[in-house]
């Protein structure tokens, strides 16, 4: 520890004469760095703690989400620009009507229980698969009532690192890799779900061949993408067919079930969605893209020529 500190003080003092670093120098600037790396990992464990806990506490109803998000603009958006405490008051009373209106505290519990998987995934990103089944019972929460979530499915489209919530508990900008960071993909005319499936849901799924389980999650996909078509991206699923929901019927719930069947075939249940992709031919022939279907299926059922691989 001396020899560390001797070397840690000469590289201190202002050198008259250009000269390279020592071994000694390297090794004690190697370890300094080697003590800063393991206090930052310390602290970032301490704040992803923190943010766990309040968010785990909060999204138990809307009212304490609602009351948490509110300490968080106050803090993020008044506290910290030095802006003044009426300043807050202000913004308090001006909104009063958006914080109360219905969904808009369900829309946050959502968005927290999304952060707190973040957070779990986080703290061991080899282990995300083990969260698929969470990250689906969290969409089927969403799913369950979408008509209150209507006014605020925004707010399920926000990344959890751009949230108040992260601002406030200093996660911001707090990637994962091959991680869904909101559960809903919410464009200006059109909201989507798939991320969740394709990045998460549906690897853990064919990692175990669990055939079964990867039928259904499809289907749940495809059920959730028919609710948000009929509750947010323009139509009304209580007036029926609407415009969207038509689009959606004719159009894009064939492909997705083409989808389906043709991932399950790829992945080894090979019989059954043989079958299916041969009936969902003849109940599609008219589809715009029922020749496209018709080669790719070909391709997976014939057997290969190995002829020419063979020939000198």
């Amino acid at each position: 520890m001396r020899i560390r500190s001797l070397a840690i003080a000469t590289l201190l003092v202002p050198q008259l004469h250009a000269a390279p670093l020592s071994e000694a120098d390297r090794q004690a600037l190697i370890e300094q760095l080697d003590e800063l790396k393991g206090q930052a990992g310390e602290q970032a464990t301490t704040r992803l703690k923190a943010a766990a806990a309040a968010f785990s506490s909060a999204m138990k109803d809307e009212d304490a989400a609602t009351e948490l998000y509110v300490k968080c603009i106050e803090k993020v958006d008044f506290e910290m620009q030095d802006r003044d405490s009426s300043a807050f008051r202000d913004w308090k009373r001006r909104n009063k009507d958006r914080l109360d209106e219905e969904g808009h505290g369900l829309a946050l519990r959502h968005q927290l229980r999304w952060a707190v998987l973040t957070l779990q995934a986080a703290s061991d990103r080899t282990k995300t698969a083990e969260l698929a089944p969470e990250l689906l019972e969290a969409l089927e929460a969403i799913y369950r009532d979408p008509k209150a979530l209507s006014r605020h499915f925004n707010i399920l489209g926000q990344p959890v690192d751009s949230t108040v919530f992260a601002r406030a508990y200093g996660l911001s900008g707090y990637k994962i890799e091959n991680w869904p960071m909101s559960p809903l993909q919410a464009g200006r005319d059109k909201v989507r779900v798939d991320a969740p499936f394709q990045l998460v849901i549906f690897p853990a799924l064919r990692q175990k061949k669990d055939f079964a389980g990867l039928r259904e999650a499809w289907d749940r996909r495809i059920h959730f993408e028919d609710v948000t078509c009929g509750f947010w991206s323009g139509g009304d699923a209580e007036d029926g067919m609407s415009p969207e929901r038509i689009a959606f019927t004719t159009d894009t719930r064939p492909m997705l079930e083409w989808e389906k069947e043709e991932d399950l075939f790829k992945q080894g249940d090979q019989q059954t969605a043989a079958v299916a992709m041969l009936t969902h031919l003849k109940n599609h022939i008219g589809h715009s893209h029922a020749r496209d279907w018709e080669a790719r299926f070909r391709e997976l059922v014939e057997p290969k020529d190995e002829a020419t691989d063979t020939q000198g």
